[in-house]
């Protein structure tokens, strides 16, 4: 059973993993090997962070750092575009850059360090509210954040689920009326 303990090792050994990965799943197993879960213990860690502000901060840390590592590779790859081969007869007869990559590479960083560079969209008079019927775009869903975006799909889902469960076709049920009493 002593193994089984989260200890500071095995913490260190996650944060470590972590910020190397920046997946949870990964750091996880690594800190726990003999896990048979497909999630490596993930949960045990989670509840850690739910239980301790100190390594909830470490967490958040090691995930800024793996970010860190994959805006630097980024940085990188944009400024130092692949080379492919030129091939004639064979042999290489030369080398080109592929700059396709690169330049939408360099596109994204610069979005991010300066909102100028941010594509712009424009949302039309999609987002109404008519009688009890919201109508919602897709372009006004690109306006939320992504963890926004994919809240909103969880909940889509989960009234899609919820309709198919009550047989309900194409009709939208009405709001209960806020005035009225249960």
């Amino acid at each position: 059973m002593r193994k089984y303990r989260l200890t500071d090792e095995r913490k260190a050994v996650f944060l470590k993993t972590l910020a190397a990965t920046g997946s949870p799943t990964a750091a996880a197993a690594e800190a726990t090997p003999w896990s048979q879960h497909r999630h490596g213990g993930v949960a045990t860690f989670r509840d850690e962070a739910r239980r301790d502000p100190a390594f909830a901060a470490s967490w958040e840390r090691a995930m800024q750092a793996a970010l860190a590592t994959v805006e630097r590779e980024i940085v990188r790859r944009a400024m130092e575009p692949p080379k492919r081969p030129i091939w004639e007869n064979g042999a290489v007869k030369g080398w080109v850059e592929d700059r396709a990559s690169s330049d939408k590479l360099l596109l994204r960083v610069a979005a991010k360090l300066d909102p100028a560079w941010r594509e712009r969209t424009t949302v039309d008079a999609n987002l109404a509210i008519q009688a009890e019927m919201l109508t919602v775009s897709p372009q006004d869903v690109l306006l939320l954040a992504y963890d926004e975006q994919q809240a909103l799909l969880a909940l889509v889902e989960k009234i899609t689920v919820a309709r198919e469960e009550k047989g309900i076709e194409g009709e939208v049920p009405r709001l209960p009326d806020a005035s009225a009493t249960p």
